[in-house]
């Protein structure tokens, strides 16, 4: 069984980021990434993440996200999956306008590009907390996922980020996706060895 984990980076506000990236990180098992950041916790970082209840890219010392990268490099049989859109080049005035909408379109992209070939649990990091829109979310998802037969089984759950080590590690990739669309800056997704897929949408 597939898990894959959803994170995003930057923001769908009218005077925000320029970019917003929603990124998946499909795993076969999360024992490894619990490890990953057990060991960055318990040594070369242990100081500086002492009092951190997660681990985010954004308030995290470019030491830290460098060598957590390198440690998620080496998940085995592990693929991601970057989808990102340009509000800039975006010109549905229904989707700028009704946030979460637009939030479930570049989903929806996102699921064109994941391929399931079994069962599969979805861990999204908890920003919908309405029922009724994380519902709404969950169907569109689901029917966009790409070569979905009828066997597979998908469960989605919607998390906070410091209890699955898995969001926090795609907060890491989503935050150097970003990093390279908003502010030209390639150095951390460069340092992904993993095989990715980078998909722009607006």
């Amino acid at each position: 069984m597939a898990l894959i984990y959803i994170d995003a980076s930057g923001d769908l506000g009218d005077n925000g980021s320029r970019f917003f990236v929603l990124c998946a990180l499909i795993v076969e098992d999360a024992a490894p990434i619990n490890r990953i950041i057990k060991n960055l916790r318990r040594h070369k970082f242990r100081k500086q993440l002492r009092k951190a209840v997660e681990i985010k890219a954004t308030d995290s010392s470019p030491e830290i996200v460098a060598s957590f990268i390198s440690r998620i490099n080496s998940l085995p049989n592990a693929e991601t999956i970057f989808v990102v859109l340009d509000k800039r080049k975006t010109h549905s005035r229904f989707l700028l306008e009704h946030k979460h909408k637009l939030y479930n379109f570049v989903a929806g992209k996102l699921a064109n590009n994941i391929s399931l070939k079994g069962s599969a649990t979805i861990i999204i990091d908890k920003s919908k907390r309405n029922p009724l829109l994380r519902n709404d979310f969950d169907r569109y998802f689901t029917t966009n996922l790409a070569c979905k037969d009828h066997s597979s089984k998908v469960k989605i759950v919607h998390g906070n980020s410091f209890n699955f080590a898995g969001l926090q590690a795609t907060d890491c990739l989503a935050w150097s996706c970003f990093q390279k669309f908003e502010f030209n800056n390639a150095k951390y997704l460069g340092m992904l060895s993993m095989r990715s897929t980078v998909v722009q949408v607006w």
